[in-house]
């Protein structure tokens, strides 16, 4: 097992003889029914039109002995923003930690461009491998991230414990109601996801969607101990707004209110 998550589990897939290179199998807690496979599997792969080599392709989907949804993806290198802020002791420096975001951004407003979200970021998603050609950012489970948190639904839908990575990124419109997924949830994401790389709790966070004040405080005061200008936290703060007319429409809108903020 490479990585393993409460609803899934990775492993290196090694291809036959004769095949270009080995891949990523990800076997998920979501079971797929028969009739339901072939639309999934069209489903899954419509990712590869993104065509962004920060999003990995689709090599193959399907399901196991038992009914569990597999998906396998091109190999993944290097480290999530989660293990990076973790080396950092709990923070990743500040100009850093917006750079990141702002390329998390870009890649996100090149996949909204083609129709794709990925409807459910949060830091274990994003993976930096300076090696990677094309960009050093890596979004591991685009092709199937909604199916982890349609899995987390099933499961009761529990908001602590392994669950909270889950629920405490999403939009609030993601925790309270039907699930939805569209660039104004991708865009309170990778705010939240900011937040969390400058040593907040992305928690924290979520508690205080309903009193303004405590959730500006809250982010000023992460900014301002990472050095950072007072407008990187203008800036983010659009990107968390807990009602959804509020919210950058785009997700290149946050990037360049980041971009201008850190001059």
């Amino acid at each position: 097992v490479t990585r393993a998550e409460p609803l899934c589990e990775s492993y290196v897939a090694h291809r036959a003889a004769g095949e270009p290179r080995d891949g990523l199998l990800h076997v998920l807690w979501l079971r797929v029914r028969d009739r339901a496979l072939a639309r999934w599997k069209t489903e899954i792969v419509r990712v590869n039109r993104i065509g962004h080599p920060a999003i990995p392709r689709t090599l193959d989907g399907g399901a196991t002995d038992a009914g569990r949804a597999v998906v396998v993806t091109e190999m993944i290198a290097g480290e999530s923003l989660e293990e990076l802020r973790r080396a950092w002791d709990g923070a990743v420096p500040g100009e850093v930690a917006i750079a990141l975001v702002v390329e998390l951004l870009e890649v996100l407003d090149a996949a909204h461009a083609r129709g794709a979200v990925h409807g459910a970021l949060r830091p274990e998603s994003v993976f930096v491998d300076e090696a990677r050609a094309g960009s050093r950012l890596c979004l591991v489970d685009f092709a199937y991230a909604r199916l982890l948190e349609e899995s987390r639904r099933r499961r009761g839908g529990e908001e602590s414990g392994a669950f909270a990575g889950f629920t405490s990124y999403l939009a609030p419109e993601q925790r309270t109601g039907p699930y939805l997924a569209d660039a104004k949830t991708d865009v309170f994401s990778a705010a939240a996801i900011a937040v969390r790389l400058l040593g907040g709790d992305p928690i924290a966070l979520a508690r205080a969607e309903l009193a303004g004040r405590a959730r500006r405080d809250l982010v000023r005061a992460l900014v301002a101990a990472r050095g950072l200008p007072e407008e990187v936290a203008d800036a983010l703060l659009t990107g968390l707004q807990p009602a959804r007319v509020d919210r950058p429409a785009a997700a290149r809108v946050l990037g360049a209110a980041l971009r201008d903020a850190m001059g």
